[in-house]
C-alpha cells in the first residue's frame, strides 16, 4: 500500500462525511488530507486559501507531492480592479490556462485564493467556442483572422516577440498563442494555409514546421459588436438612478471606450456581469467536483477588506455608484459550496472533527537533537523521514549507526511499525498528531533547507525573458554620433531618387539647422551616442574643427591605456600557474546539492572557469551578470574545486555586509565536506581575528571572506590558489593595486552586477577572459507589478499583507529632507510595523549598520532613498513601493526592482504617483514600460545602455570615464580599437596614413538601394535590414539573408534583389582589390585590378574561370588586369549573378 492511499484509510471516516467542519489542524496535514483524497478519489478538486500567499504555499507543496501536471493554479489580484490603471499580466494568463485545462475530462487539483474563487468568468460554452485550432491547409480571410485574435485580446504589433500578441505582414501572419514557448508563422498562398513553422523570437527565423495549433484567448472577457451594444444599454440603465460626479462620469466613459476598442480588457472584468445574463465562476468549470476552503474566517476578513477597498475608491472618485456594481460572488453564497471547511487560528464554531495535528519546529541539523528526538519518537510512533537526497539519508544513517540504529526503507506503509524509524522518498510537510500514531517529519526539517524534492525545472506559462540583443534601436530625437562629423541627431527615415536611382538616407540634424543625409547602406559609420547623460548634449558644427580635436584628445588619451593593456596581456601569457586535478567524485556531490538546473549561461561559465583552472596559466575572468542571475553558484563551484585540489581560497567582498551574505552561503554549503570557512572583518572580535590569520598561515583555514580587510599586510597565506573578487570596481585605486600584486600567479575570478557592453567586451577579450551570464533564473513568479494613483490604504494593505506572511517591504522615497516625516506617517498607517530609514547621508558605516540589521530581521519596513545598493540579496524583501515613481528613470527603476522577486514567493512592485496628478506622456510611457519589468523589455534595454556606461568605466579605470563621455563608447571603442590593432600589429600601416587608391565609380551606386515601405512597414527594422545587406561579403552570406527575408517578409522583389547583388559585387571587388568599374559603354561593364595585386594573382586560373563562365574578357595592360563583362541591359540582375559567381571561383 503507498502511503498516500495509507493516509486516505487512515482518514476514511472524514472523506465519507458530507459537508464536514475540521478543526484544530495544521497546513502541513491539510496538504496530506487534500492529496490524499484526490489521489484516492475521482473528483476534481478546488482548494480555496484566504491569501494569495498561502494559495502559492499550498500550490508548491502539492505539485511537489502529485503529479506536477495535475496541479492547477488560479491565482487572482488582492487589489479592487477599480484602483488600476494597468497591471501586469502572468496571473491572468496562468488563470486563463487553468480555465482551459479544466475544460478536459481528467480530475484535477486547483488551487485558488479567495479573489480567484470569488471572480466571475464568461460561460463554459463561450470558452469553448473562443478556443480555436489551426490546421495547415485550412483556409482563411486573412482580416478576419486578424479580427478574430484582436477579439480574444491578442494585441496586433509590428513584430511579435511576447505572449499575446500578433503582427501581420502581406500574406504571413506571426502568432505568439498562450501556452505555447515559441511564436509560430503562418504563410498563406492566397486564403490557404500553405506553411506553418514554430519561429525564434530572438532572430525572427523559423524553426520546425507544425500541422496545427490551438489559439487560447489572452483576456478573460470575450465578446462581439452585437453583446457589446447590448451591454452598454444595460450599463447605461444601471448609472440612470445615479447622479454622478464629474470624476466618476469620466471614469465610465474611459472604460466604454476602452471596452468599444476591446483596449485594458484586463482591468475591466468588473463590466463582466452586464454581458453574462447569469453568473458564473471557476467552480462551475467542473460537474463532478468537491471544494475545500481552509480558513473561511480569514477568507470572511479578506472580502470585507475588499468592500473597504471599494467604498474608499469610491469615496475618491466622489460617488457610490461602483459599489453597487455586482462584481464578484458574496463571500457568503461563495462558502454555501463548500463539502469541507478547515479551521484556521479562529474558531468557525461547532467542528464534526477535531484533528489535533502540529507542526514540527525545524531542528536546523542539530544531530544531537535529531537523535534525542528520533530516539524518543520511534517508541511511541510510527516515524517516518520524508526524504529523497541520497546524501543526506546517508547522513542521517551515520547518526543513527551509533547508537545501533538504521533507516528502514518503506515500500508498503500499511506493514509501519512502532519502535523503527522509517523513510520514504517525496516532498511530504512534516506534521505530529497527538492523538494518533503517524508522525512524518520531512527533509527540510531537519535540515532547515527549503530543499526540493523535483529539480526545480520551473514551469512558466508565457514565455521567459529573452535575451537583450539589441539596446541601440533608434527613435526619432536620438542623440547619434557619426565617425566622421561628430554628434547630431536622427531625424528619421528620407528616400530620395536620383538620376533614376532611389536610396533609402537616415536624416540628421547637426548644428545650425545644418543636414546631413547618410545612405541608410552606410549605417555601420553612426551610432547611437551613449553617454551616462543626454542632457545637455551639444550638437557639432558639419564642417567645423571641434570634433576633429575632441578625437585626436582621445586618441592621445587611449594610446596611454592601450600600452598598459598590452603589456599586462604579454605578462600573463608568460606566468606560470597552478593546474588543477579534474573534477573529483565530491566535486560532483557537492554540485547536486545546488537545488536549481544551472541555466544554459552558468553551465557555460561553469565549464569556462573549470578549464581554466585545470590550465597551467593564471585563470583572470571576469563574470558578468545581473543581480540574482547565479554568478555565486560559478563562484562556489570553483572555490570547492580549488580546496579539493589543496589550495586555499580568498573571497574579497566591497562592504561588510556582501562579505557577510558570500560567508552564510560558503559556510553552509562546504562545511559538511569538511571545509573551513572563515569571516574576517570590522565585526569580528580581535582575538578571532588573530586565531583565523594564524590559520591562515598554517595553511587550517581553507577559505576565507572579508572585505579588504584580507588585503592588510599581516594576512598570510599558506598556499593561496584561488582569489575571488566581488564588484570590484567599488574598491579604491590602492586596493586595486593590492589585487593585482596578489593575482600574479594566483588563478582570480572576477565578479560583476554592471553589465559590460559587447564592443568593449570584443576588444578587451584578449585581455581578461570573459563569461556573460545573461539568462534570468526562471522563477516561477514573476514581479507583479502595478502601476497607481497613490494612497494611504493601498500602502498600508501592501505593508500588512507582506508582514502577514513573514516577509520584508521596501519604501523608496527620494527626499532626504522629509524622509524622517514620511517613517512617522508609515509609523501611523501601519503602527505594529517597525520601520528603519536608509539615506545618502549617513555614514558608509552607519548606512551598513541600518542594512545589517535590516537583513537580520530586525526591522520589517527599509524606507530608503535610492542609495541602497544592489548586489545584496535580500530574499525576503518582496514588497516594493516607490513614493513617486514618475520621477525616477528607467535605469534607476530597473535596478531597483531586481531588488525584489529573489525568492520563489510571488514579489510585489507598487508604482505610484501624487493623486490626481496628470503624467507627463515621456512618464506615462515610463511606467507603461517598467510595468512589462518582467519581460526585461525595452526598458531593460535602455537601463543597460546607462549601465555599459559605467561597465566601461570599471573595466578601463574611472578617469576614462570623462573621454568617454565626450566622444560617446562607441567611438570611443573604435578608436580604442583601432590603437590596440596598431599595437598588436606594428607592421601593418598606420590607419590615418595612405589608403589604397578607389575610384568614384566604386562607391557610387549601379542601382536604387531602397527597402519599400509596403515591404518592410518599420523603420527600425528597415535599418537592420540594411545593416544586414552591407554586410554580405559571399554567396553563402547573401542566400542566407534571402531565406531569412522571405521568411520573415515574404517574396523579394526584383528592385530588391539587385541592391543584394550589387552590394555583393562591390565587396568582391574590396576583396580583390579592384578599384574602379567603368560603365560608360551600352552593353559593357569593365573591372580594373589594382597593380600589386595584379602581380599576385595566377593568370591560368583567371583564363579557365572565365573560359567555363563565357561572360568575361580578360585584358592586362600597364601591368594591371581588367575583366569586360557583356551585359544585357534588359537583364541586369542576371548580369549581377554572373559576375558574383566569377569573382566568387577567383578569389
Amino acid at each position: 500500500m503507498d502511503y498516500l492511499e495509507y493516509f486516505y484509510k487512515l482518514n476514511e471516516r472524514i472523506f465519507k462525511t458530507p459537508k464536514v467542519k475540521l478543526g484544530n489542524t495544521c497546513d502541513e496535514y491539510n496538504i496530506h488530507l487534500i492529496a490524499s483524497d484526490f489521489y484516492m478519489g475521482n473528483k476534481t478538486i478546488f482548494v480555496v486559501l484566504p491569501t494569495l500567499y498561502l494559495a502559492q504555499k499550498y500550490y508548491d507543496s502539492l505539485a511537489s507531492i502529485l503529479k506536477e501536471e495535475d496541479v492547477l493554479f488560479f491565482p487572482a489580484d488582492e487589489l479592487v480592479s477599480a484602483e488600476m490603471i494597468s497591471a501586469t499580466g502572468d496571473f491572468l494568463f496562468e488563470r486563463i490556462q487553468t480555465l482551459y485545462t479544466l475544460m478536459g475530462s481528467e480530475k484535477k487539483l486547483v488551487i485558488a485564493n479567495m479573489h480567484g474563487a470569488i471572480k466571475y468568468e464568461m460561460n463554459k460554452d463561450k470558452w469553448q467556442k473562443s478556443c480555436f485550432t489551426i490546421h495547415l491547409g485550412d483556409s482563411f480571410d486573412i482580416k478576419e483572422l486578424c479580427k478574430k485574435l484582436v477579439s480574444l485580446g491578442y494585441e496586433m504589433v509590428y513584430t511579435t516577440v511576447k505572449t499575446g500578441q500578433f503582427s501581420r505582414r502581406g500574406s504571413i501572419v506571426d502568432i505568439f498563442p498562450l501556452g505555447m514557448l515559441n511564436p509560430i508563422r503562418l504563410d498563406f498562398f492566397g486564403d490557404e494555409l500553405d506553411t506553418m513553422k514554430l519561429y525564434d523570437v530572438e532572430t525572427q527565423r523559423s524553426k520546425e514546421k507544425i500541422d496545427e495549433v490551438t489559439i487560447l484567448p489572452v483576456s478573460e472577457f470575450i465578446y462581439n459588436e452585437e453583446e457589446f451594444e447590448l451591454a452598454k444599454r444595460k450599463i447605461s440603465s444601471f448609472l440612470a438612478p445615479f447622479n454622478l460626479s464629474s470624476l466618476e462620469d469620466d471614469m465610465y466613459k474611459r472604460d466604454i471606450e476602452n471596452l468599444s476598442l476591446h483596449k485594458s480588457l484586463n482591468t475591466l472584468s468588473r463590466y463582466l456581469r452586464f454581458f453574462e445574463n447569469q453568473s458564473f465562476t471557476l467552480f462551475d468549470f467542473k460537474e463532478t467536483k468537491k471544494i475545500y476552503f481552509v480558513d473561511p474566517v480569514k477568507s470572511k476578513e479578506s472580502y470585507d477588506h475588499l468592500l473597504l477597498d471599494l467604498e474608499d475608491s469610491c469615496g475618491r472618485l466622489g460617488g457610490y455608484s461602483l459599489s453597487k456594481m455586482d462584481m464578484f460572488l458574496p463571500i457568503k453564497e461563495a462558502l454555501k459550496c463548500a463539502d469541507v471547511e478547515i479551521e484556521g487560528l479562529r474558531s468557525i464554531g461547532e467542528c464534526d472533527y477535531l484533528i489535533n495535528a502540529k507542526p514540527i519546529e525545524p531542528y536546523k541539523g542539530n544531530p544531537k537533537l535529531i537523535l534525542q528526538d528520533l530516539l524518543d519518537y520511534r517508541c511511541r510512533k510510527k516515524l517516518v523521514l520524508s526524504i529523497s537526497s541520497k546524501e543526506r539519508r546517508e547522513k542521517i544513517n551515520s547518526i543513527l549507526e551509533e547508537h545501533g540504529l538504521v533507516l528502514v526503507n518503506i515500500n508498503d506503509v500499511s506493514k509501519m511499525s512502532v519502535g523503527q524509524i522509517h523513510y520514504m522518498d517525496g516532498g511530504y510537510p512534516s506534521f505530529d498528531v497527538t492523538v494518533g500514531e503517524l508522525m512524518v517529519i520531512s527533509e527540510s526539517t531537519i535540515f532547515d533547507t527549503t530543499y526540493t524534492p523535483k529539480k526545480i525545472k520551473y514551469k512558466s506559462i508565457y514565455k521567459n525573458a529573452s535575451k537583450i540583443s539589441h539596446y541601440d534601436e533608434l527613435t526619432i530625437g536620438d542623440y547619434v554620433v557619426h565617425y566622421d562629423y561628430g554628434i547630431g541627431k536622427y531625424m528619421g527615415i528620407r528616400t530620395i531618387t536620383q538620376k533614376d536611382i532611389t536610396r533609402d538616407f537616415i536624416y540628421i540634424m547637426y548644428a545650425n539647422n545644418s543636414a546631413l543625409m547618410l545612405p541608410l547602406e552606410k549605417i555601420s559609420s553612426l551610432m547611437k551616442y551613449a553617454s551616462a547623460d543626454t542632457e545637455g548634449v551639444t550638437l557639432h558644427e558639419l564642417g567645423g574643427t571641434a570634433w576633429a580635436r575632441q578625437k585626436a584628445k582621445v586618441r592621445k588619451r587611449v594610446h596611454d591605456i592601450s600600452d598598459q593593456l598590452i603589456s599586462l596581456y604579454a605578462q600573463r601569457q608568460a606566468a606560470e600557474g597552478f593546474s588543477f586535478p579534474k573534477d573529483s567524485d565530491l566535486q560532483y556531490q557537492f554540485e547536486e546539492d545546488f537545488q536549481y538546473d544551472l541555466t544554459p549561461d552558468q553551465k557555460k561559465a561553469v565549464d569556462d572557469v573549470k578549464r581554466d583552472m585545470e590550465s597551467s596559466r593564471p585563470m583572470d575572468r571576469l563574470i558578468c551578470g545581473d543581480v540574482g542571475y547565479g554568478k555565486t553558484e560559478v563562484a562556489l563551484r570553483a572555490a570547492f574545486k580549488a580546496v579539493m585540489g589543496g589550495k586555499q581560497v580568498a573571497v574579497l567582498a566591497p562592504t561588510t555586509i556582501l562579505a557577510r551574505q558570500h560567508y552564510y552561503t560558503f559556510k553552509e554549503r562546504m562545511e559538511e565536506y569538511g571545509a573551513k570557512v572563515e569571516l574576517l572583518n570590522r565585526f569580528i572580535p580581535q582575538k578571532k581575528q588573530k586565531e583565523i590569520i594564524e590559520g591562515l598561515a598554517l595553511g587550517s583555514v581553507d577559505v576565507v571572506i572579508g572585505t579588504h580587510r584580507l588585503l592588510s599586510k599581516e594576512v598570510e597565506y599558506y598556499d593561496l590558489g584561488l582569489l575571488i573578487v566581488d564588484e570590484e570596481q567599488r574598491f579604491g585605486v590602492t586596493h586595486k593595486e593590492k589585487i593585482k600584486a596578489l593575482k600574479v600567479n594566483v588563478d582570480c575570478i572576477t565578479l560583476s552586477a554592471t553589465p559590460i557592453p559587447r564592443t568593449l567586451q570584443m576588444s578587451v577579450m584578449g585581455i581578461k577572459d570573459l563569461s556573460m551570464i545573461e539568462t534570468p533564473p526562471k522563477n516561477r513568479y514573476p514581479i507583479q507589478t502595478y502601476v497607481l494613483e497613490r494612497n494611504d490604504r493601498i500602502i498600508r494593505d501592501a505593508i500588512e499583507r507582506e508582514l502577514a506572511r513573514g516577509g520584508q517591504v521596501f519604501y523608496l522615497y527620494n527626499r532626504v529632507d522629509t524622509i524622517m516625516d514620511m517613517a512617522a506617517h508609515l509609523h501611523d498607517l501601519v503602527p505594529e510595523a517597525r520601520i528603519c530609514v536608509g539615506h545618502g547621508k549617513l555614514s558608509r558605516e552607519e548606512l551598513e549598520d541600518v542594512i545589517t540589521s535590516f537583513i537580520n530581521k530586525e526591522y520589517d519596513v527599509l524606507l530608503c532613498t535610492t542609495i541602497i545598493e544592489t548586489g545584496i540579496d535580500m530574499p525576503d524583501t518582496n514588497t516594493l513601493l516607490i513614493h513617486d515613481a514618475d520621477r525616477l528613470g528607467l535605469s534607476q527603476m530597473y535596478q531597483i526592482r531586481g531588488r525584489v522577486g529573489r525568492s520563489s514567493k510571488i514579489a510585489y512592485a507598487y508604482l505610484m504617483y501624487e493623486p490626481r496628478k496628470v503624467l507627463t506622456p515621456e512618464a506615462e510611457k515610463r511606467l507603461e514600460t517598467i510595468k512589462e519589468f518582467n519581460e526585461l523589455g525595452s526598458g531593460f534595454k535602455i537601463a543597460m545602455r546607462d549601465l555599459s556606461i559605467r561597465g566601461s568605466g570599471d573595466l578601463l579605470g574611472e578617469e576614462q570615464s570623462g573621454f568617454v563621455e565626450s566622444v560617446g563608447i562607441d567611438i570611443y571603442l573604435k578608436i580604442l580599437e583601432e590603437e590596440l590593432e596598431k599595437k598588436k600589429h606594428p607592421e601593418k600601416i598606420s590607419f590615418d596614413i595612405e589608403k589604397p587608391k578607389e575610384d568614384i565609380s566604386i562607391v557610387t551606386p549601379m542601382v536604387s538601394r531602397t527597402i519599400k515601405s509596403d515591404y518592410i512597414n518599420n523603420d527600425d527594422i528597415r535599418i537592420e535590414v540594411h545593416k544586414k545587406i552591407d554586410a554580405i561579403n559571399s554567396i553563402a552570406g547573401l542566400h542566407q539573408l534571402e531565406a531569412e527575408l522571405i521568411d520573415r517578409f515574404g517574396q523579394i522583389s526584383e528592385e530588391l534583389y539587385l541592391y543584394m547583388y550589387e552590394k555583393l559585387m562591390k565587396s568582391y571587388c574590396k576583396q580583390l582589390n579592384i578599384y574602379k568599374i567603368d560603365t560608360k559603354r551600352q552593353n559593357e561593364i569593365i573591372y580594373y585590378m589594382e597593380h600589386e595585386a595584379s602581380q599576385h594573382k595566377d593568370g591560368n586560373h583567371l583564363f579557365q574561370e572565365a573560359y567555363k563562365a563565357k561572360v568575361v574578357k580578360l585584358g592586362y595592360k600597364d601591368g594591371e588586369i581588367s575583366f569586360t563583362q557583356t551585359v544585357d541591359p534588359k537583364k541586369k540582375l542576371l548580369g549581377f549573378q554572373q559576375i558574383c559567381d566569377y569573382f566568387s571561383k577567383i578569389l
